[in-house]
C-alpha cells in the first residue's frame, strides 16, 4: 500500500509540473552581441555570432533541447549550421539587417514536457505491474542470484544487506541499489567489488562518488584486502592512510616517472662514451628540428594572420556588392521614371505636330478667297474626320488668319520647349543608364575578387592544415619518450574518482 500512495504522489507531482511547463516558460536564456551578417541564400538571411567561453558553455547545456530565438522578444524561426567555442552561425527567416545588436537565445519546455510525459507513463505501467514494482522497491523474485563470500560477517547475516550483494554480482546489464544514509552501502560497496572480481578477473571497475570522505572509506575498506591494493588507482584529492598512499595517482605517476627518469640518467651515461663528435650530431639535429618547429610555428601564425586579413577584405567586397546592388535598384527605377516622361513628351510632341499640320491647312484657307466654302469642303477631307477632336478643341472654323497665326506661333513655342526637355531627360537617361551599367560592371569585378579571395583563403587553410601536421610529425619525435609511462598505469584494475 505504502508503495502505491509512493506512485501516487510522484505522479500528482509530475502532473502539477507538466501544468507548469505547458504554460511555455523559457527554461534558460542568454543574451548574445553582434551578429554579423553572412551571404544570403533563397530561405533567409545567416548570421554569424563569436562566443566568449563562458557563453560556449551555456549554449552548449541548451542544445540537449529545443532552442528560441529572439529579437526584441520576437520570436524568429531558426536553424542552426555551425556551433564551436568560438562562434554559433544560425540562418534565421524574416530577418534582413546587416547587424544584428542583441539576440536572445532562449530553452523551452518542449524538451521537459516530452521527459515528464515518459516518467508519467512509466508510473502507470508501474502501477498496473506488480511484477516490475516489486523489483523497483526491493523484492528480487526471478533476478539471478549468484554465490558469495564474505569478509564482513554482518553482510552475511543481515538478509537485505546479503541480497544487495548477490544480485548485483549476476547482474548482466543493469542494477541499482538505493537508501538512505546509513543503510550500509559503503560495507557492501567492497563487498560487491571482492566478488565480481574474483568471478571476472580481467575487469575494469569505476567506484566514484560526489563526496571525497565517501570514496575515501570505501579505499580504506578494500586496501586491507592486499591482493586488491595492487589494483587500486585512487583519482583526486584524498586523505587516506599514509599505508595505502602508493596507491594515489599522483604516486603511482611519481613512480612512473623515476623510472623515466633512471633511463634517462642511463642514456645521459652511456651518452659520455659516445664519441664528442657524434654527441655534437645528435644535438645539432634535436636543435634542428626544434627549430624546424619554431620556424613552422611562426609560419602557421602568419598564415592566421593572413588568412584574418583576407576574412575582412571578403566582409567588405560582399559590404561593396551589397551596396552596389542597392545602387543599381535605385538607378533602374530612375530609369523607369525617365522613361514614362520622355513617352509622355512624346506624345505630347506628336499633338502639336498635327496641330501645326492642321493650323497651316486653315491658315491657307484664311488667305485665299471664300474661306467659309474652303472649310465647308474640307470637312469631308479623312484629315478632318481623324482630326475633329482637335479643330473643335481649338475652335479653328471660327477663328481668323491673325488668330490661327497666334496660335501657329504658340504651337512652335510649345515644340521648341517640348524638345528642350526631350533632350534634356534623354541626356539624364543616357547618364543614369551609364551608371547602372557602371555599377553592374563593378559587381563583376567585386565577384571577381571575391572568388579570388575565397580561393586564396583555402590555399591558406590547406597550407596551414599541411604545416600543422608537419610540425605534429615533429612534436611526435621529440616527445616519442613520454608515452612510455602509460601501459604502466594501464595496468590497474579499479580506479577511484
Amino acid at each position: 500500500m505504502e508503495e502505491i500512495n509512493f506512485l501516487r504522489a510522484y505522479r500528482a507531482y509530475l502532473e502539477l509540473y507538466q501544468t507548469y511547463l505547458n504554460r511555455g516558460p523559457r527554461i534558460d536564456e542568454i543574451y548574445i552581441s553582434d551578429g554579423r551578417r553572412l551571404p544570403e541564400d533563397s530561405d533567409g538571411c545567416i548570421y554569424q555570432f563569436n562566443l566568449t567561453e563562458s557563453e560556449f558553455l551555456r549554449l552548449d547545456k541548451m542544445m540537449s533541447g529545443e532552442l528560441k530565438v529572439l529579437i526584441n522578444e520576437q520570436e524568429y524561426e531558426n536553424e542552426i549550421l555551425s556551433f564551436d567555442k568560438e562562434s554559433i552561425v544560425i540562418r534565421l527567416k524574416g530577418v534582413r539587417d546587416r547587424r544584428i545588436e542583441r539576440v536572445c537565445f532562449a530553452g523551452d519546455a518542449e524538451f521537459l514536457k516530452r521527459i515528464t510525459k515518459k516518467q508519467i507513463g512509466i508510473l502507470e505501467t508501474l502501477h498496473e505491474n506488480q511484477s516490475k514494482r516489486n523489483i523497483l522497491f526491493g523484492n528480487f523474485e526471478g533476478a539471478e542470484r549468484v554465490p558469495c563470500s564474505f569478509e564482513d560477517n554482518r553482510v552475511e547475516q543481515e538478509q537485505r544487506q546479503k541480497d544487495a550483494v548477490e544480485f548485483p554480482v549476476g547482474v548482466k546489464d543493469l542494477f541499482l541499489i538505493w537508501g538512505p544514509p546509513g543503510t550500509g552501502k559503503s560495507t557492501i560497496v567492497p563487498e560487491i567489488i571482492r566478488n565480481y572480481l574474483a568471478r571476472n578477473s580481467d575487469a575494469k571497475i569505476l567506484v566514484c562518488s560526489y563526496a571525497n570522505g565517501a570514496v575515501n572509506r570505501l579505499v580504506e575498506i578494500i586496501c586491507e584486502d592486499t591482493n586488491l591494493r595492487q589494483k587500486i588507482v585512487r583519482v583526486g584529492p584524498c586523505q587516506i592512510k599514509e599505508e595505502y598512499s602508493g596507491i594515489k595517482l599522483v604516486e603511482i605517476i611519481n613512480n612512473v616517472f623515476k623510472g623515466v627518469i633512471n633511463r634517462i640518467k642511463s642514456h645521459k651515461e652511456r651518452l659520455t662514451e659516445l664519441d664528442k663528435e657524434e654527441r655534437e650530431h645528435i644535438d645539432d639535429a634535436r636543435e634542428g628540428i626544434r627549430r624546424g618547429i619554431l620556424a613552422l610555428e611562426n609560419e602557421i601564425g602568419a598564415l592566421k594572420g593572413e588568412e584574418k586579413s583576407l576574412r575582412n577584405h571578403k566582409w567588405l567586397i560582399e559590404n561593396e556588392i551589397s551596396e552596389s546592388e542597392d545602387a543599381i535598384i535605385r538607378l533602374r527605377d530612375k530609369e523607369m521614371i525617365l522613361d514614362g516622361k520622355i513617352a509622355s513628351l512624346e506624345e505630347e510632341r506628336e499633338k502639336i505636330k498635327h496641330l501645326s499640320k492642321i493650323v497651316e491647312i486653315y491658315l491657307s484657307f484664311a488667305e485665299r478667297m471664300v474661306p467659309w466654302l474652303r472649310r465647308r469642303n474640307f470637312r469631308r477631307d479623312p484629315r478632318y474626320i481623324s482630326h475633329r477632336s482637335m479643330i473643335d478643341r481649338f475652335s479653328l472654323e471660327n477663328l481668323t488668319r491673325d488668330e490661327l497665326r497666334s496660335l501657329e506661333r504658340s504651337n512652335q513655342e510649345k515644340m521648341e520647349e517640348v524638345n528642350r526637355s526631350l533632350s534634356e531627360l534623354q541626356s539624364s537617361l543616357e547618364g543614369v543608364s551609364g551608371e547602372r551599367i557602371g555599377r553592374e560592371n563593378e559587381i563583376e569585378d567585386s565577384r571577381r575578387k571575391l572568388r579570388a579571395v575565397e580561393e586564396e583563403i583555402k590555399a591558406k587553410q590547406r597550407k596551414e592544415f599541411d604545416l600543422g601536421d608537419e610540425k605534429a610529425k615533429l612534436d611526435d619525435s621529440l616527445n616519442a619518450e613520454a608515452w612510455e609511462m602509460f601501459p604502466l598505469i594501464n595496468k590497474h584494475t579499479i580506479s577511484f574518482y
